[in-house]
């Protein structure tokens, strides 16, 4: 282990491997809602998230949790920096996206918002980590890990496995938010 931290240390120091970030904000001109929903279908499909809610009415699409290695998995792209890849390896992390199209904030209100005038989408990107009380690792062999049960966790339904929020992934968001710009303009040509 000390190895790992000897050879790792310096890569941390070097920064991030991502450019600056952008907005996560796309704005959508009029007549084009149905096809920014494509656009964040395919951008969430081509980073491999499953989606799990599609609303087009209610103007939301939400991805299930997608779990990355960080180091351990190079064809992941979810990470924007070394911080982030190496946070990802040593943590049961996990990221959510959801993505909620809304008229912008001075748009007269209209009933059919979608098809009468201009759209803001706001992607935004959750990191869970996922916690297991009880686990006990032993310091020899693996296979002799045991669980124990707190009653008082039983009591409150915290389970093996159960998952909070850490951070919000800015980053990610915006990298997500560019390409739905960018297919929104190959769309619009």
């Amino acid at each position: 282990m000390t190895r790992m931290w000897t050879l790792l240390a310096p890569l941390m120091l070097l920064g991030g491997c991502a450019g600056g970030a952008s907005s996560p904000r796309v704005d959508i001109p009029a007549g084009m809602y149905a096809q920014a929903f494509d656009a964040t279908r395919e951008t969430l499909r081509e980073h491999r998230f499953t989606i799990e809610r599609v609303d087009a009415e209610a103007g939301v699409v939400t991805t299930r949790a997608k779990t990355t290695a960080g180091l351990g998995t190079p064809w992941d792209s979810e990470q924007s920096s070394l911080e982030q890849e190496f946070e990802d390896l040593v943590n049961d992390q996990r990221r959510r996206v959801r993505v909620t199209f809304k008229p912008p904030a001075d748009a007269p209100a209209t009933d059919t918002p979608w098809q009468d005038g201009p759209v803001v989408a706001e992607v935004d990107v959750s990191v869970y980590r996922a916690h297991n009380p009880g686990l006990r690792l032993p310091p020899r062999a693996m296979s002799q890990g045991s669980v124990t049960e707190d009653p008082a966790l039983k009591q409150r339904w915290v389970t093996y496995g159960m998952e909070t929020p850490v951070a919000r992934d800015s980053r990610l968001a915006a990298r997500l938010a560019e390409q739905i710009r960018r297919r929104l303009s190959q769309a619009a040509r």
